[in-house]
């Protein structure tokens, strides 16, 4: 899974659980969340992924109304792309 790859190319192992594998993790964290599927947004780079962002769903309360917002999760920006923009090209399109 693309995702995943980019995750584990920015952080190394990923995710640090040993009793799940990297797409269980990945279905559970951001397709089966109880809040929701995530968000995701890639950035490519003359055809390449250069880095991914995930947002979840996230209901608060501003008094007596529940707000639904998107709070970030993970950000994976591939090293030879760090520094160039790519988080802040991704934050602006989310």
């Amino acid at each position: 899974m693309l995702s995943i790859r980019r995750l584990q190319r920015a952080f190394g192992r990923w995710p640090e659980l040993e009793t799940v594998t990297p797409s269980e993790f990945f279905r559970w964290k951001f397709t089966e969340c109880p809040f929701g599927p995530a968000m995701l947004r890639v950035a490519e780079v003359d055809g390449t992924v250069a880095g991914v962002a995930a947002y979840m769903p996230w209901r608060f309360c501003d008094g007596q109304r529940e707000v639904l917002a998107l709070r970030g999760a993970d950000l994976a920006v591939d090293a030879a792309h760090r520094g160039s923009g790519v988080s802040m090209a991704i934050r602006s399109a989310a």
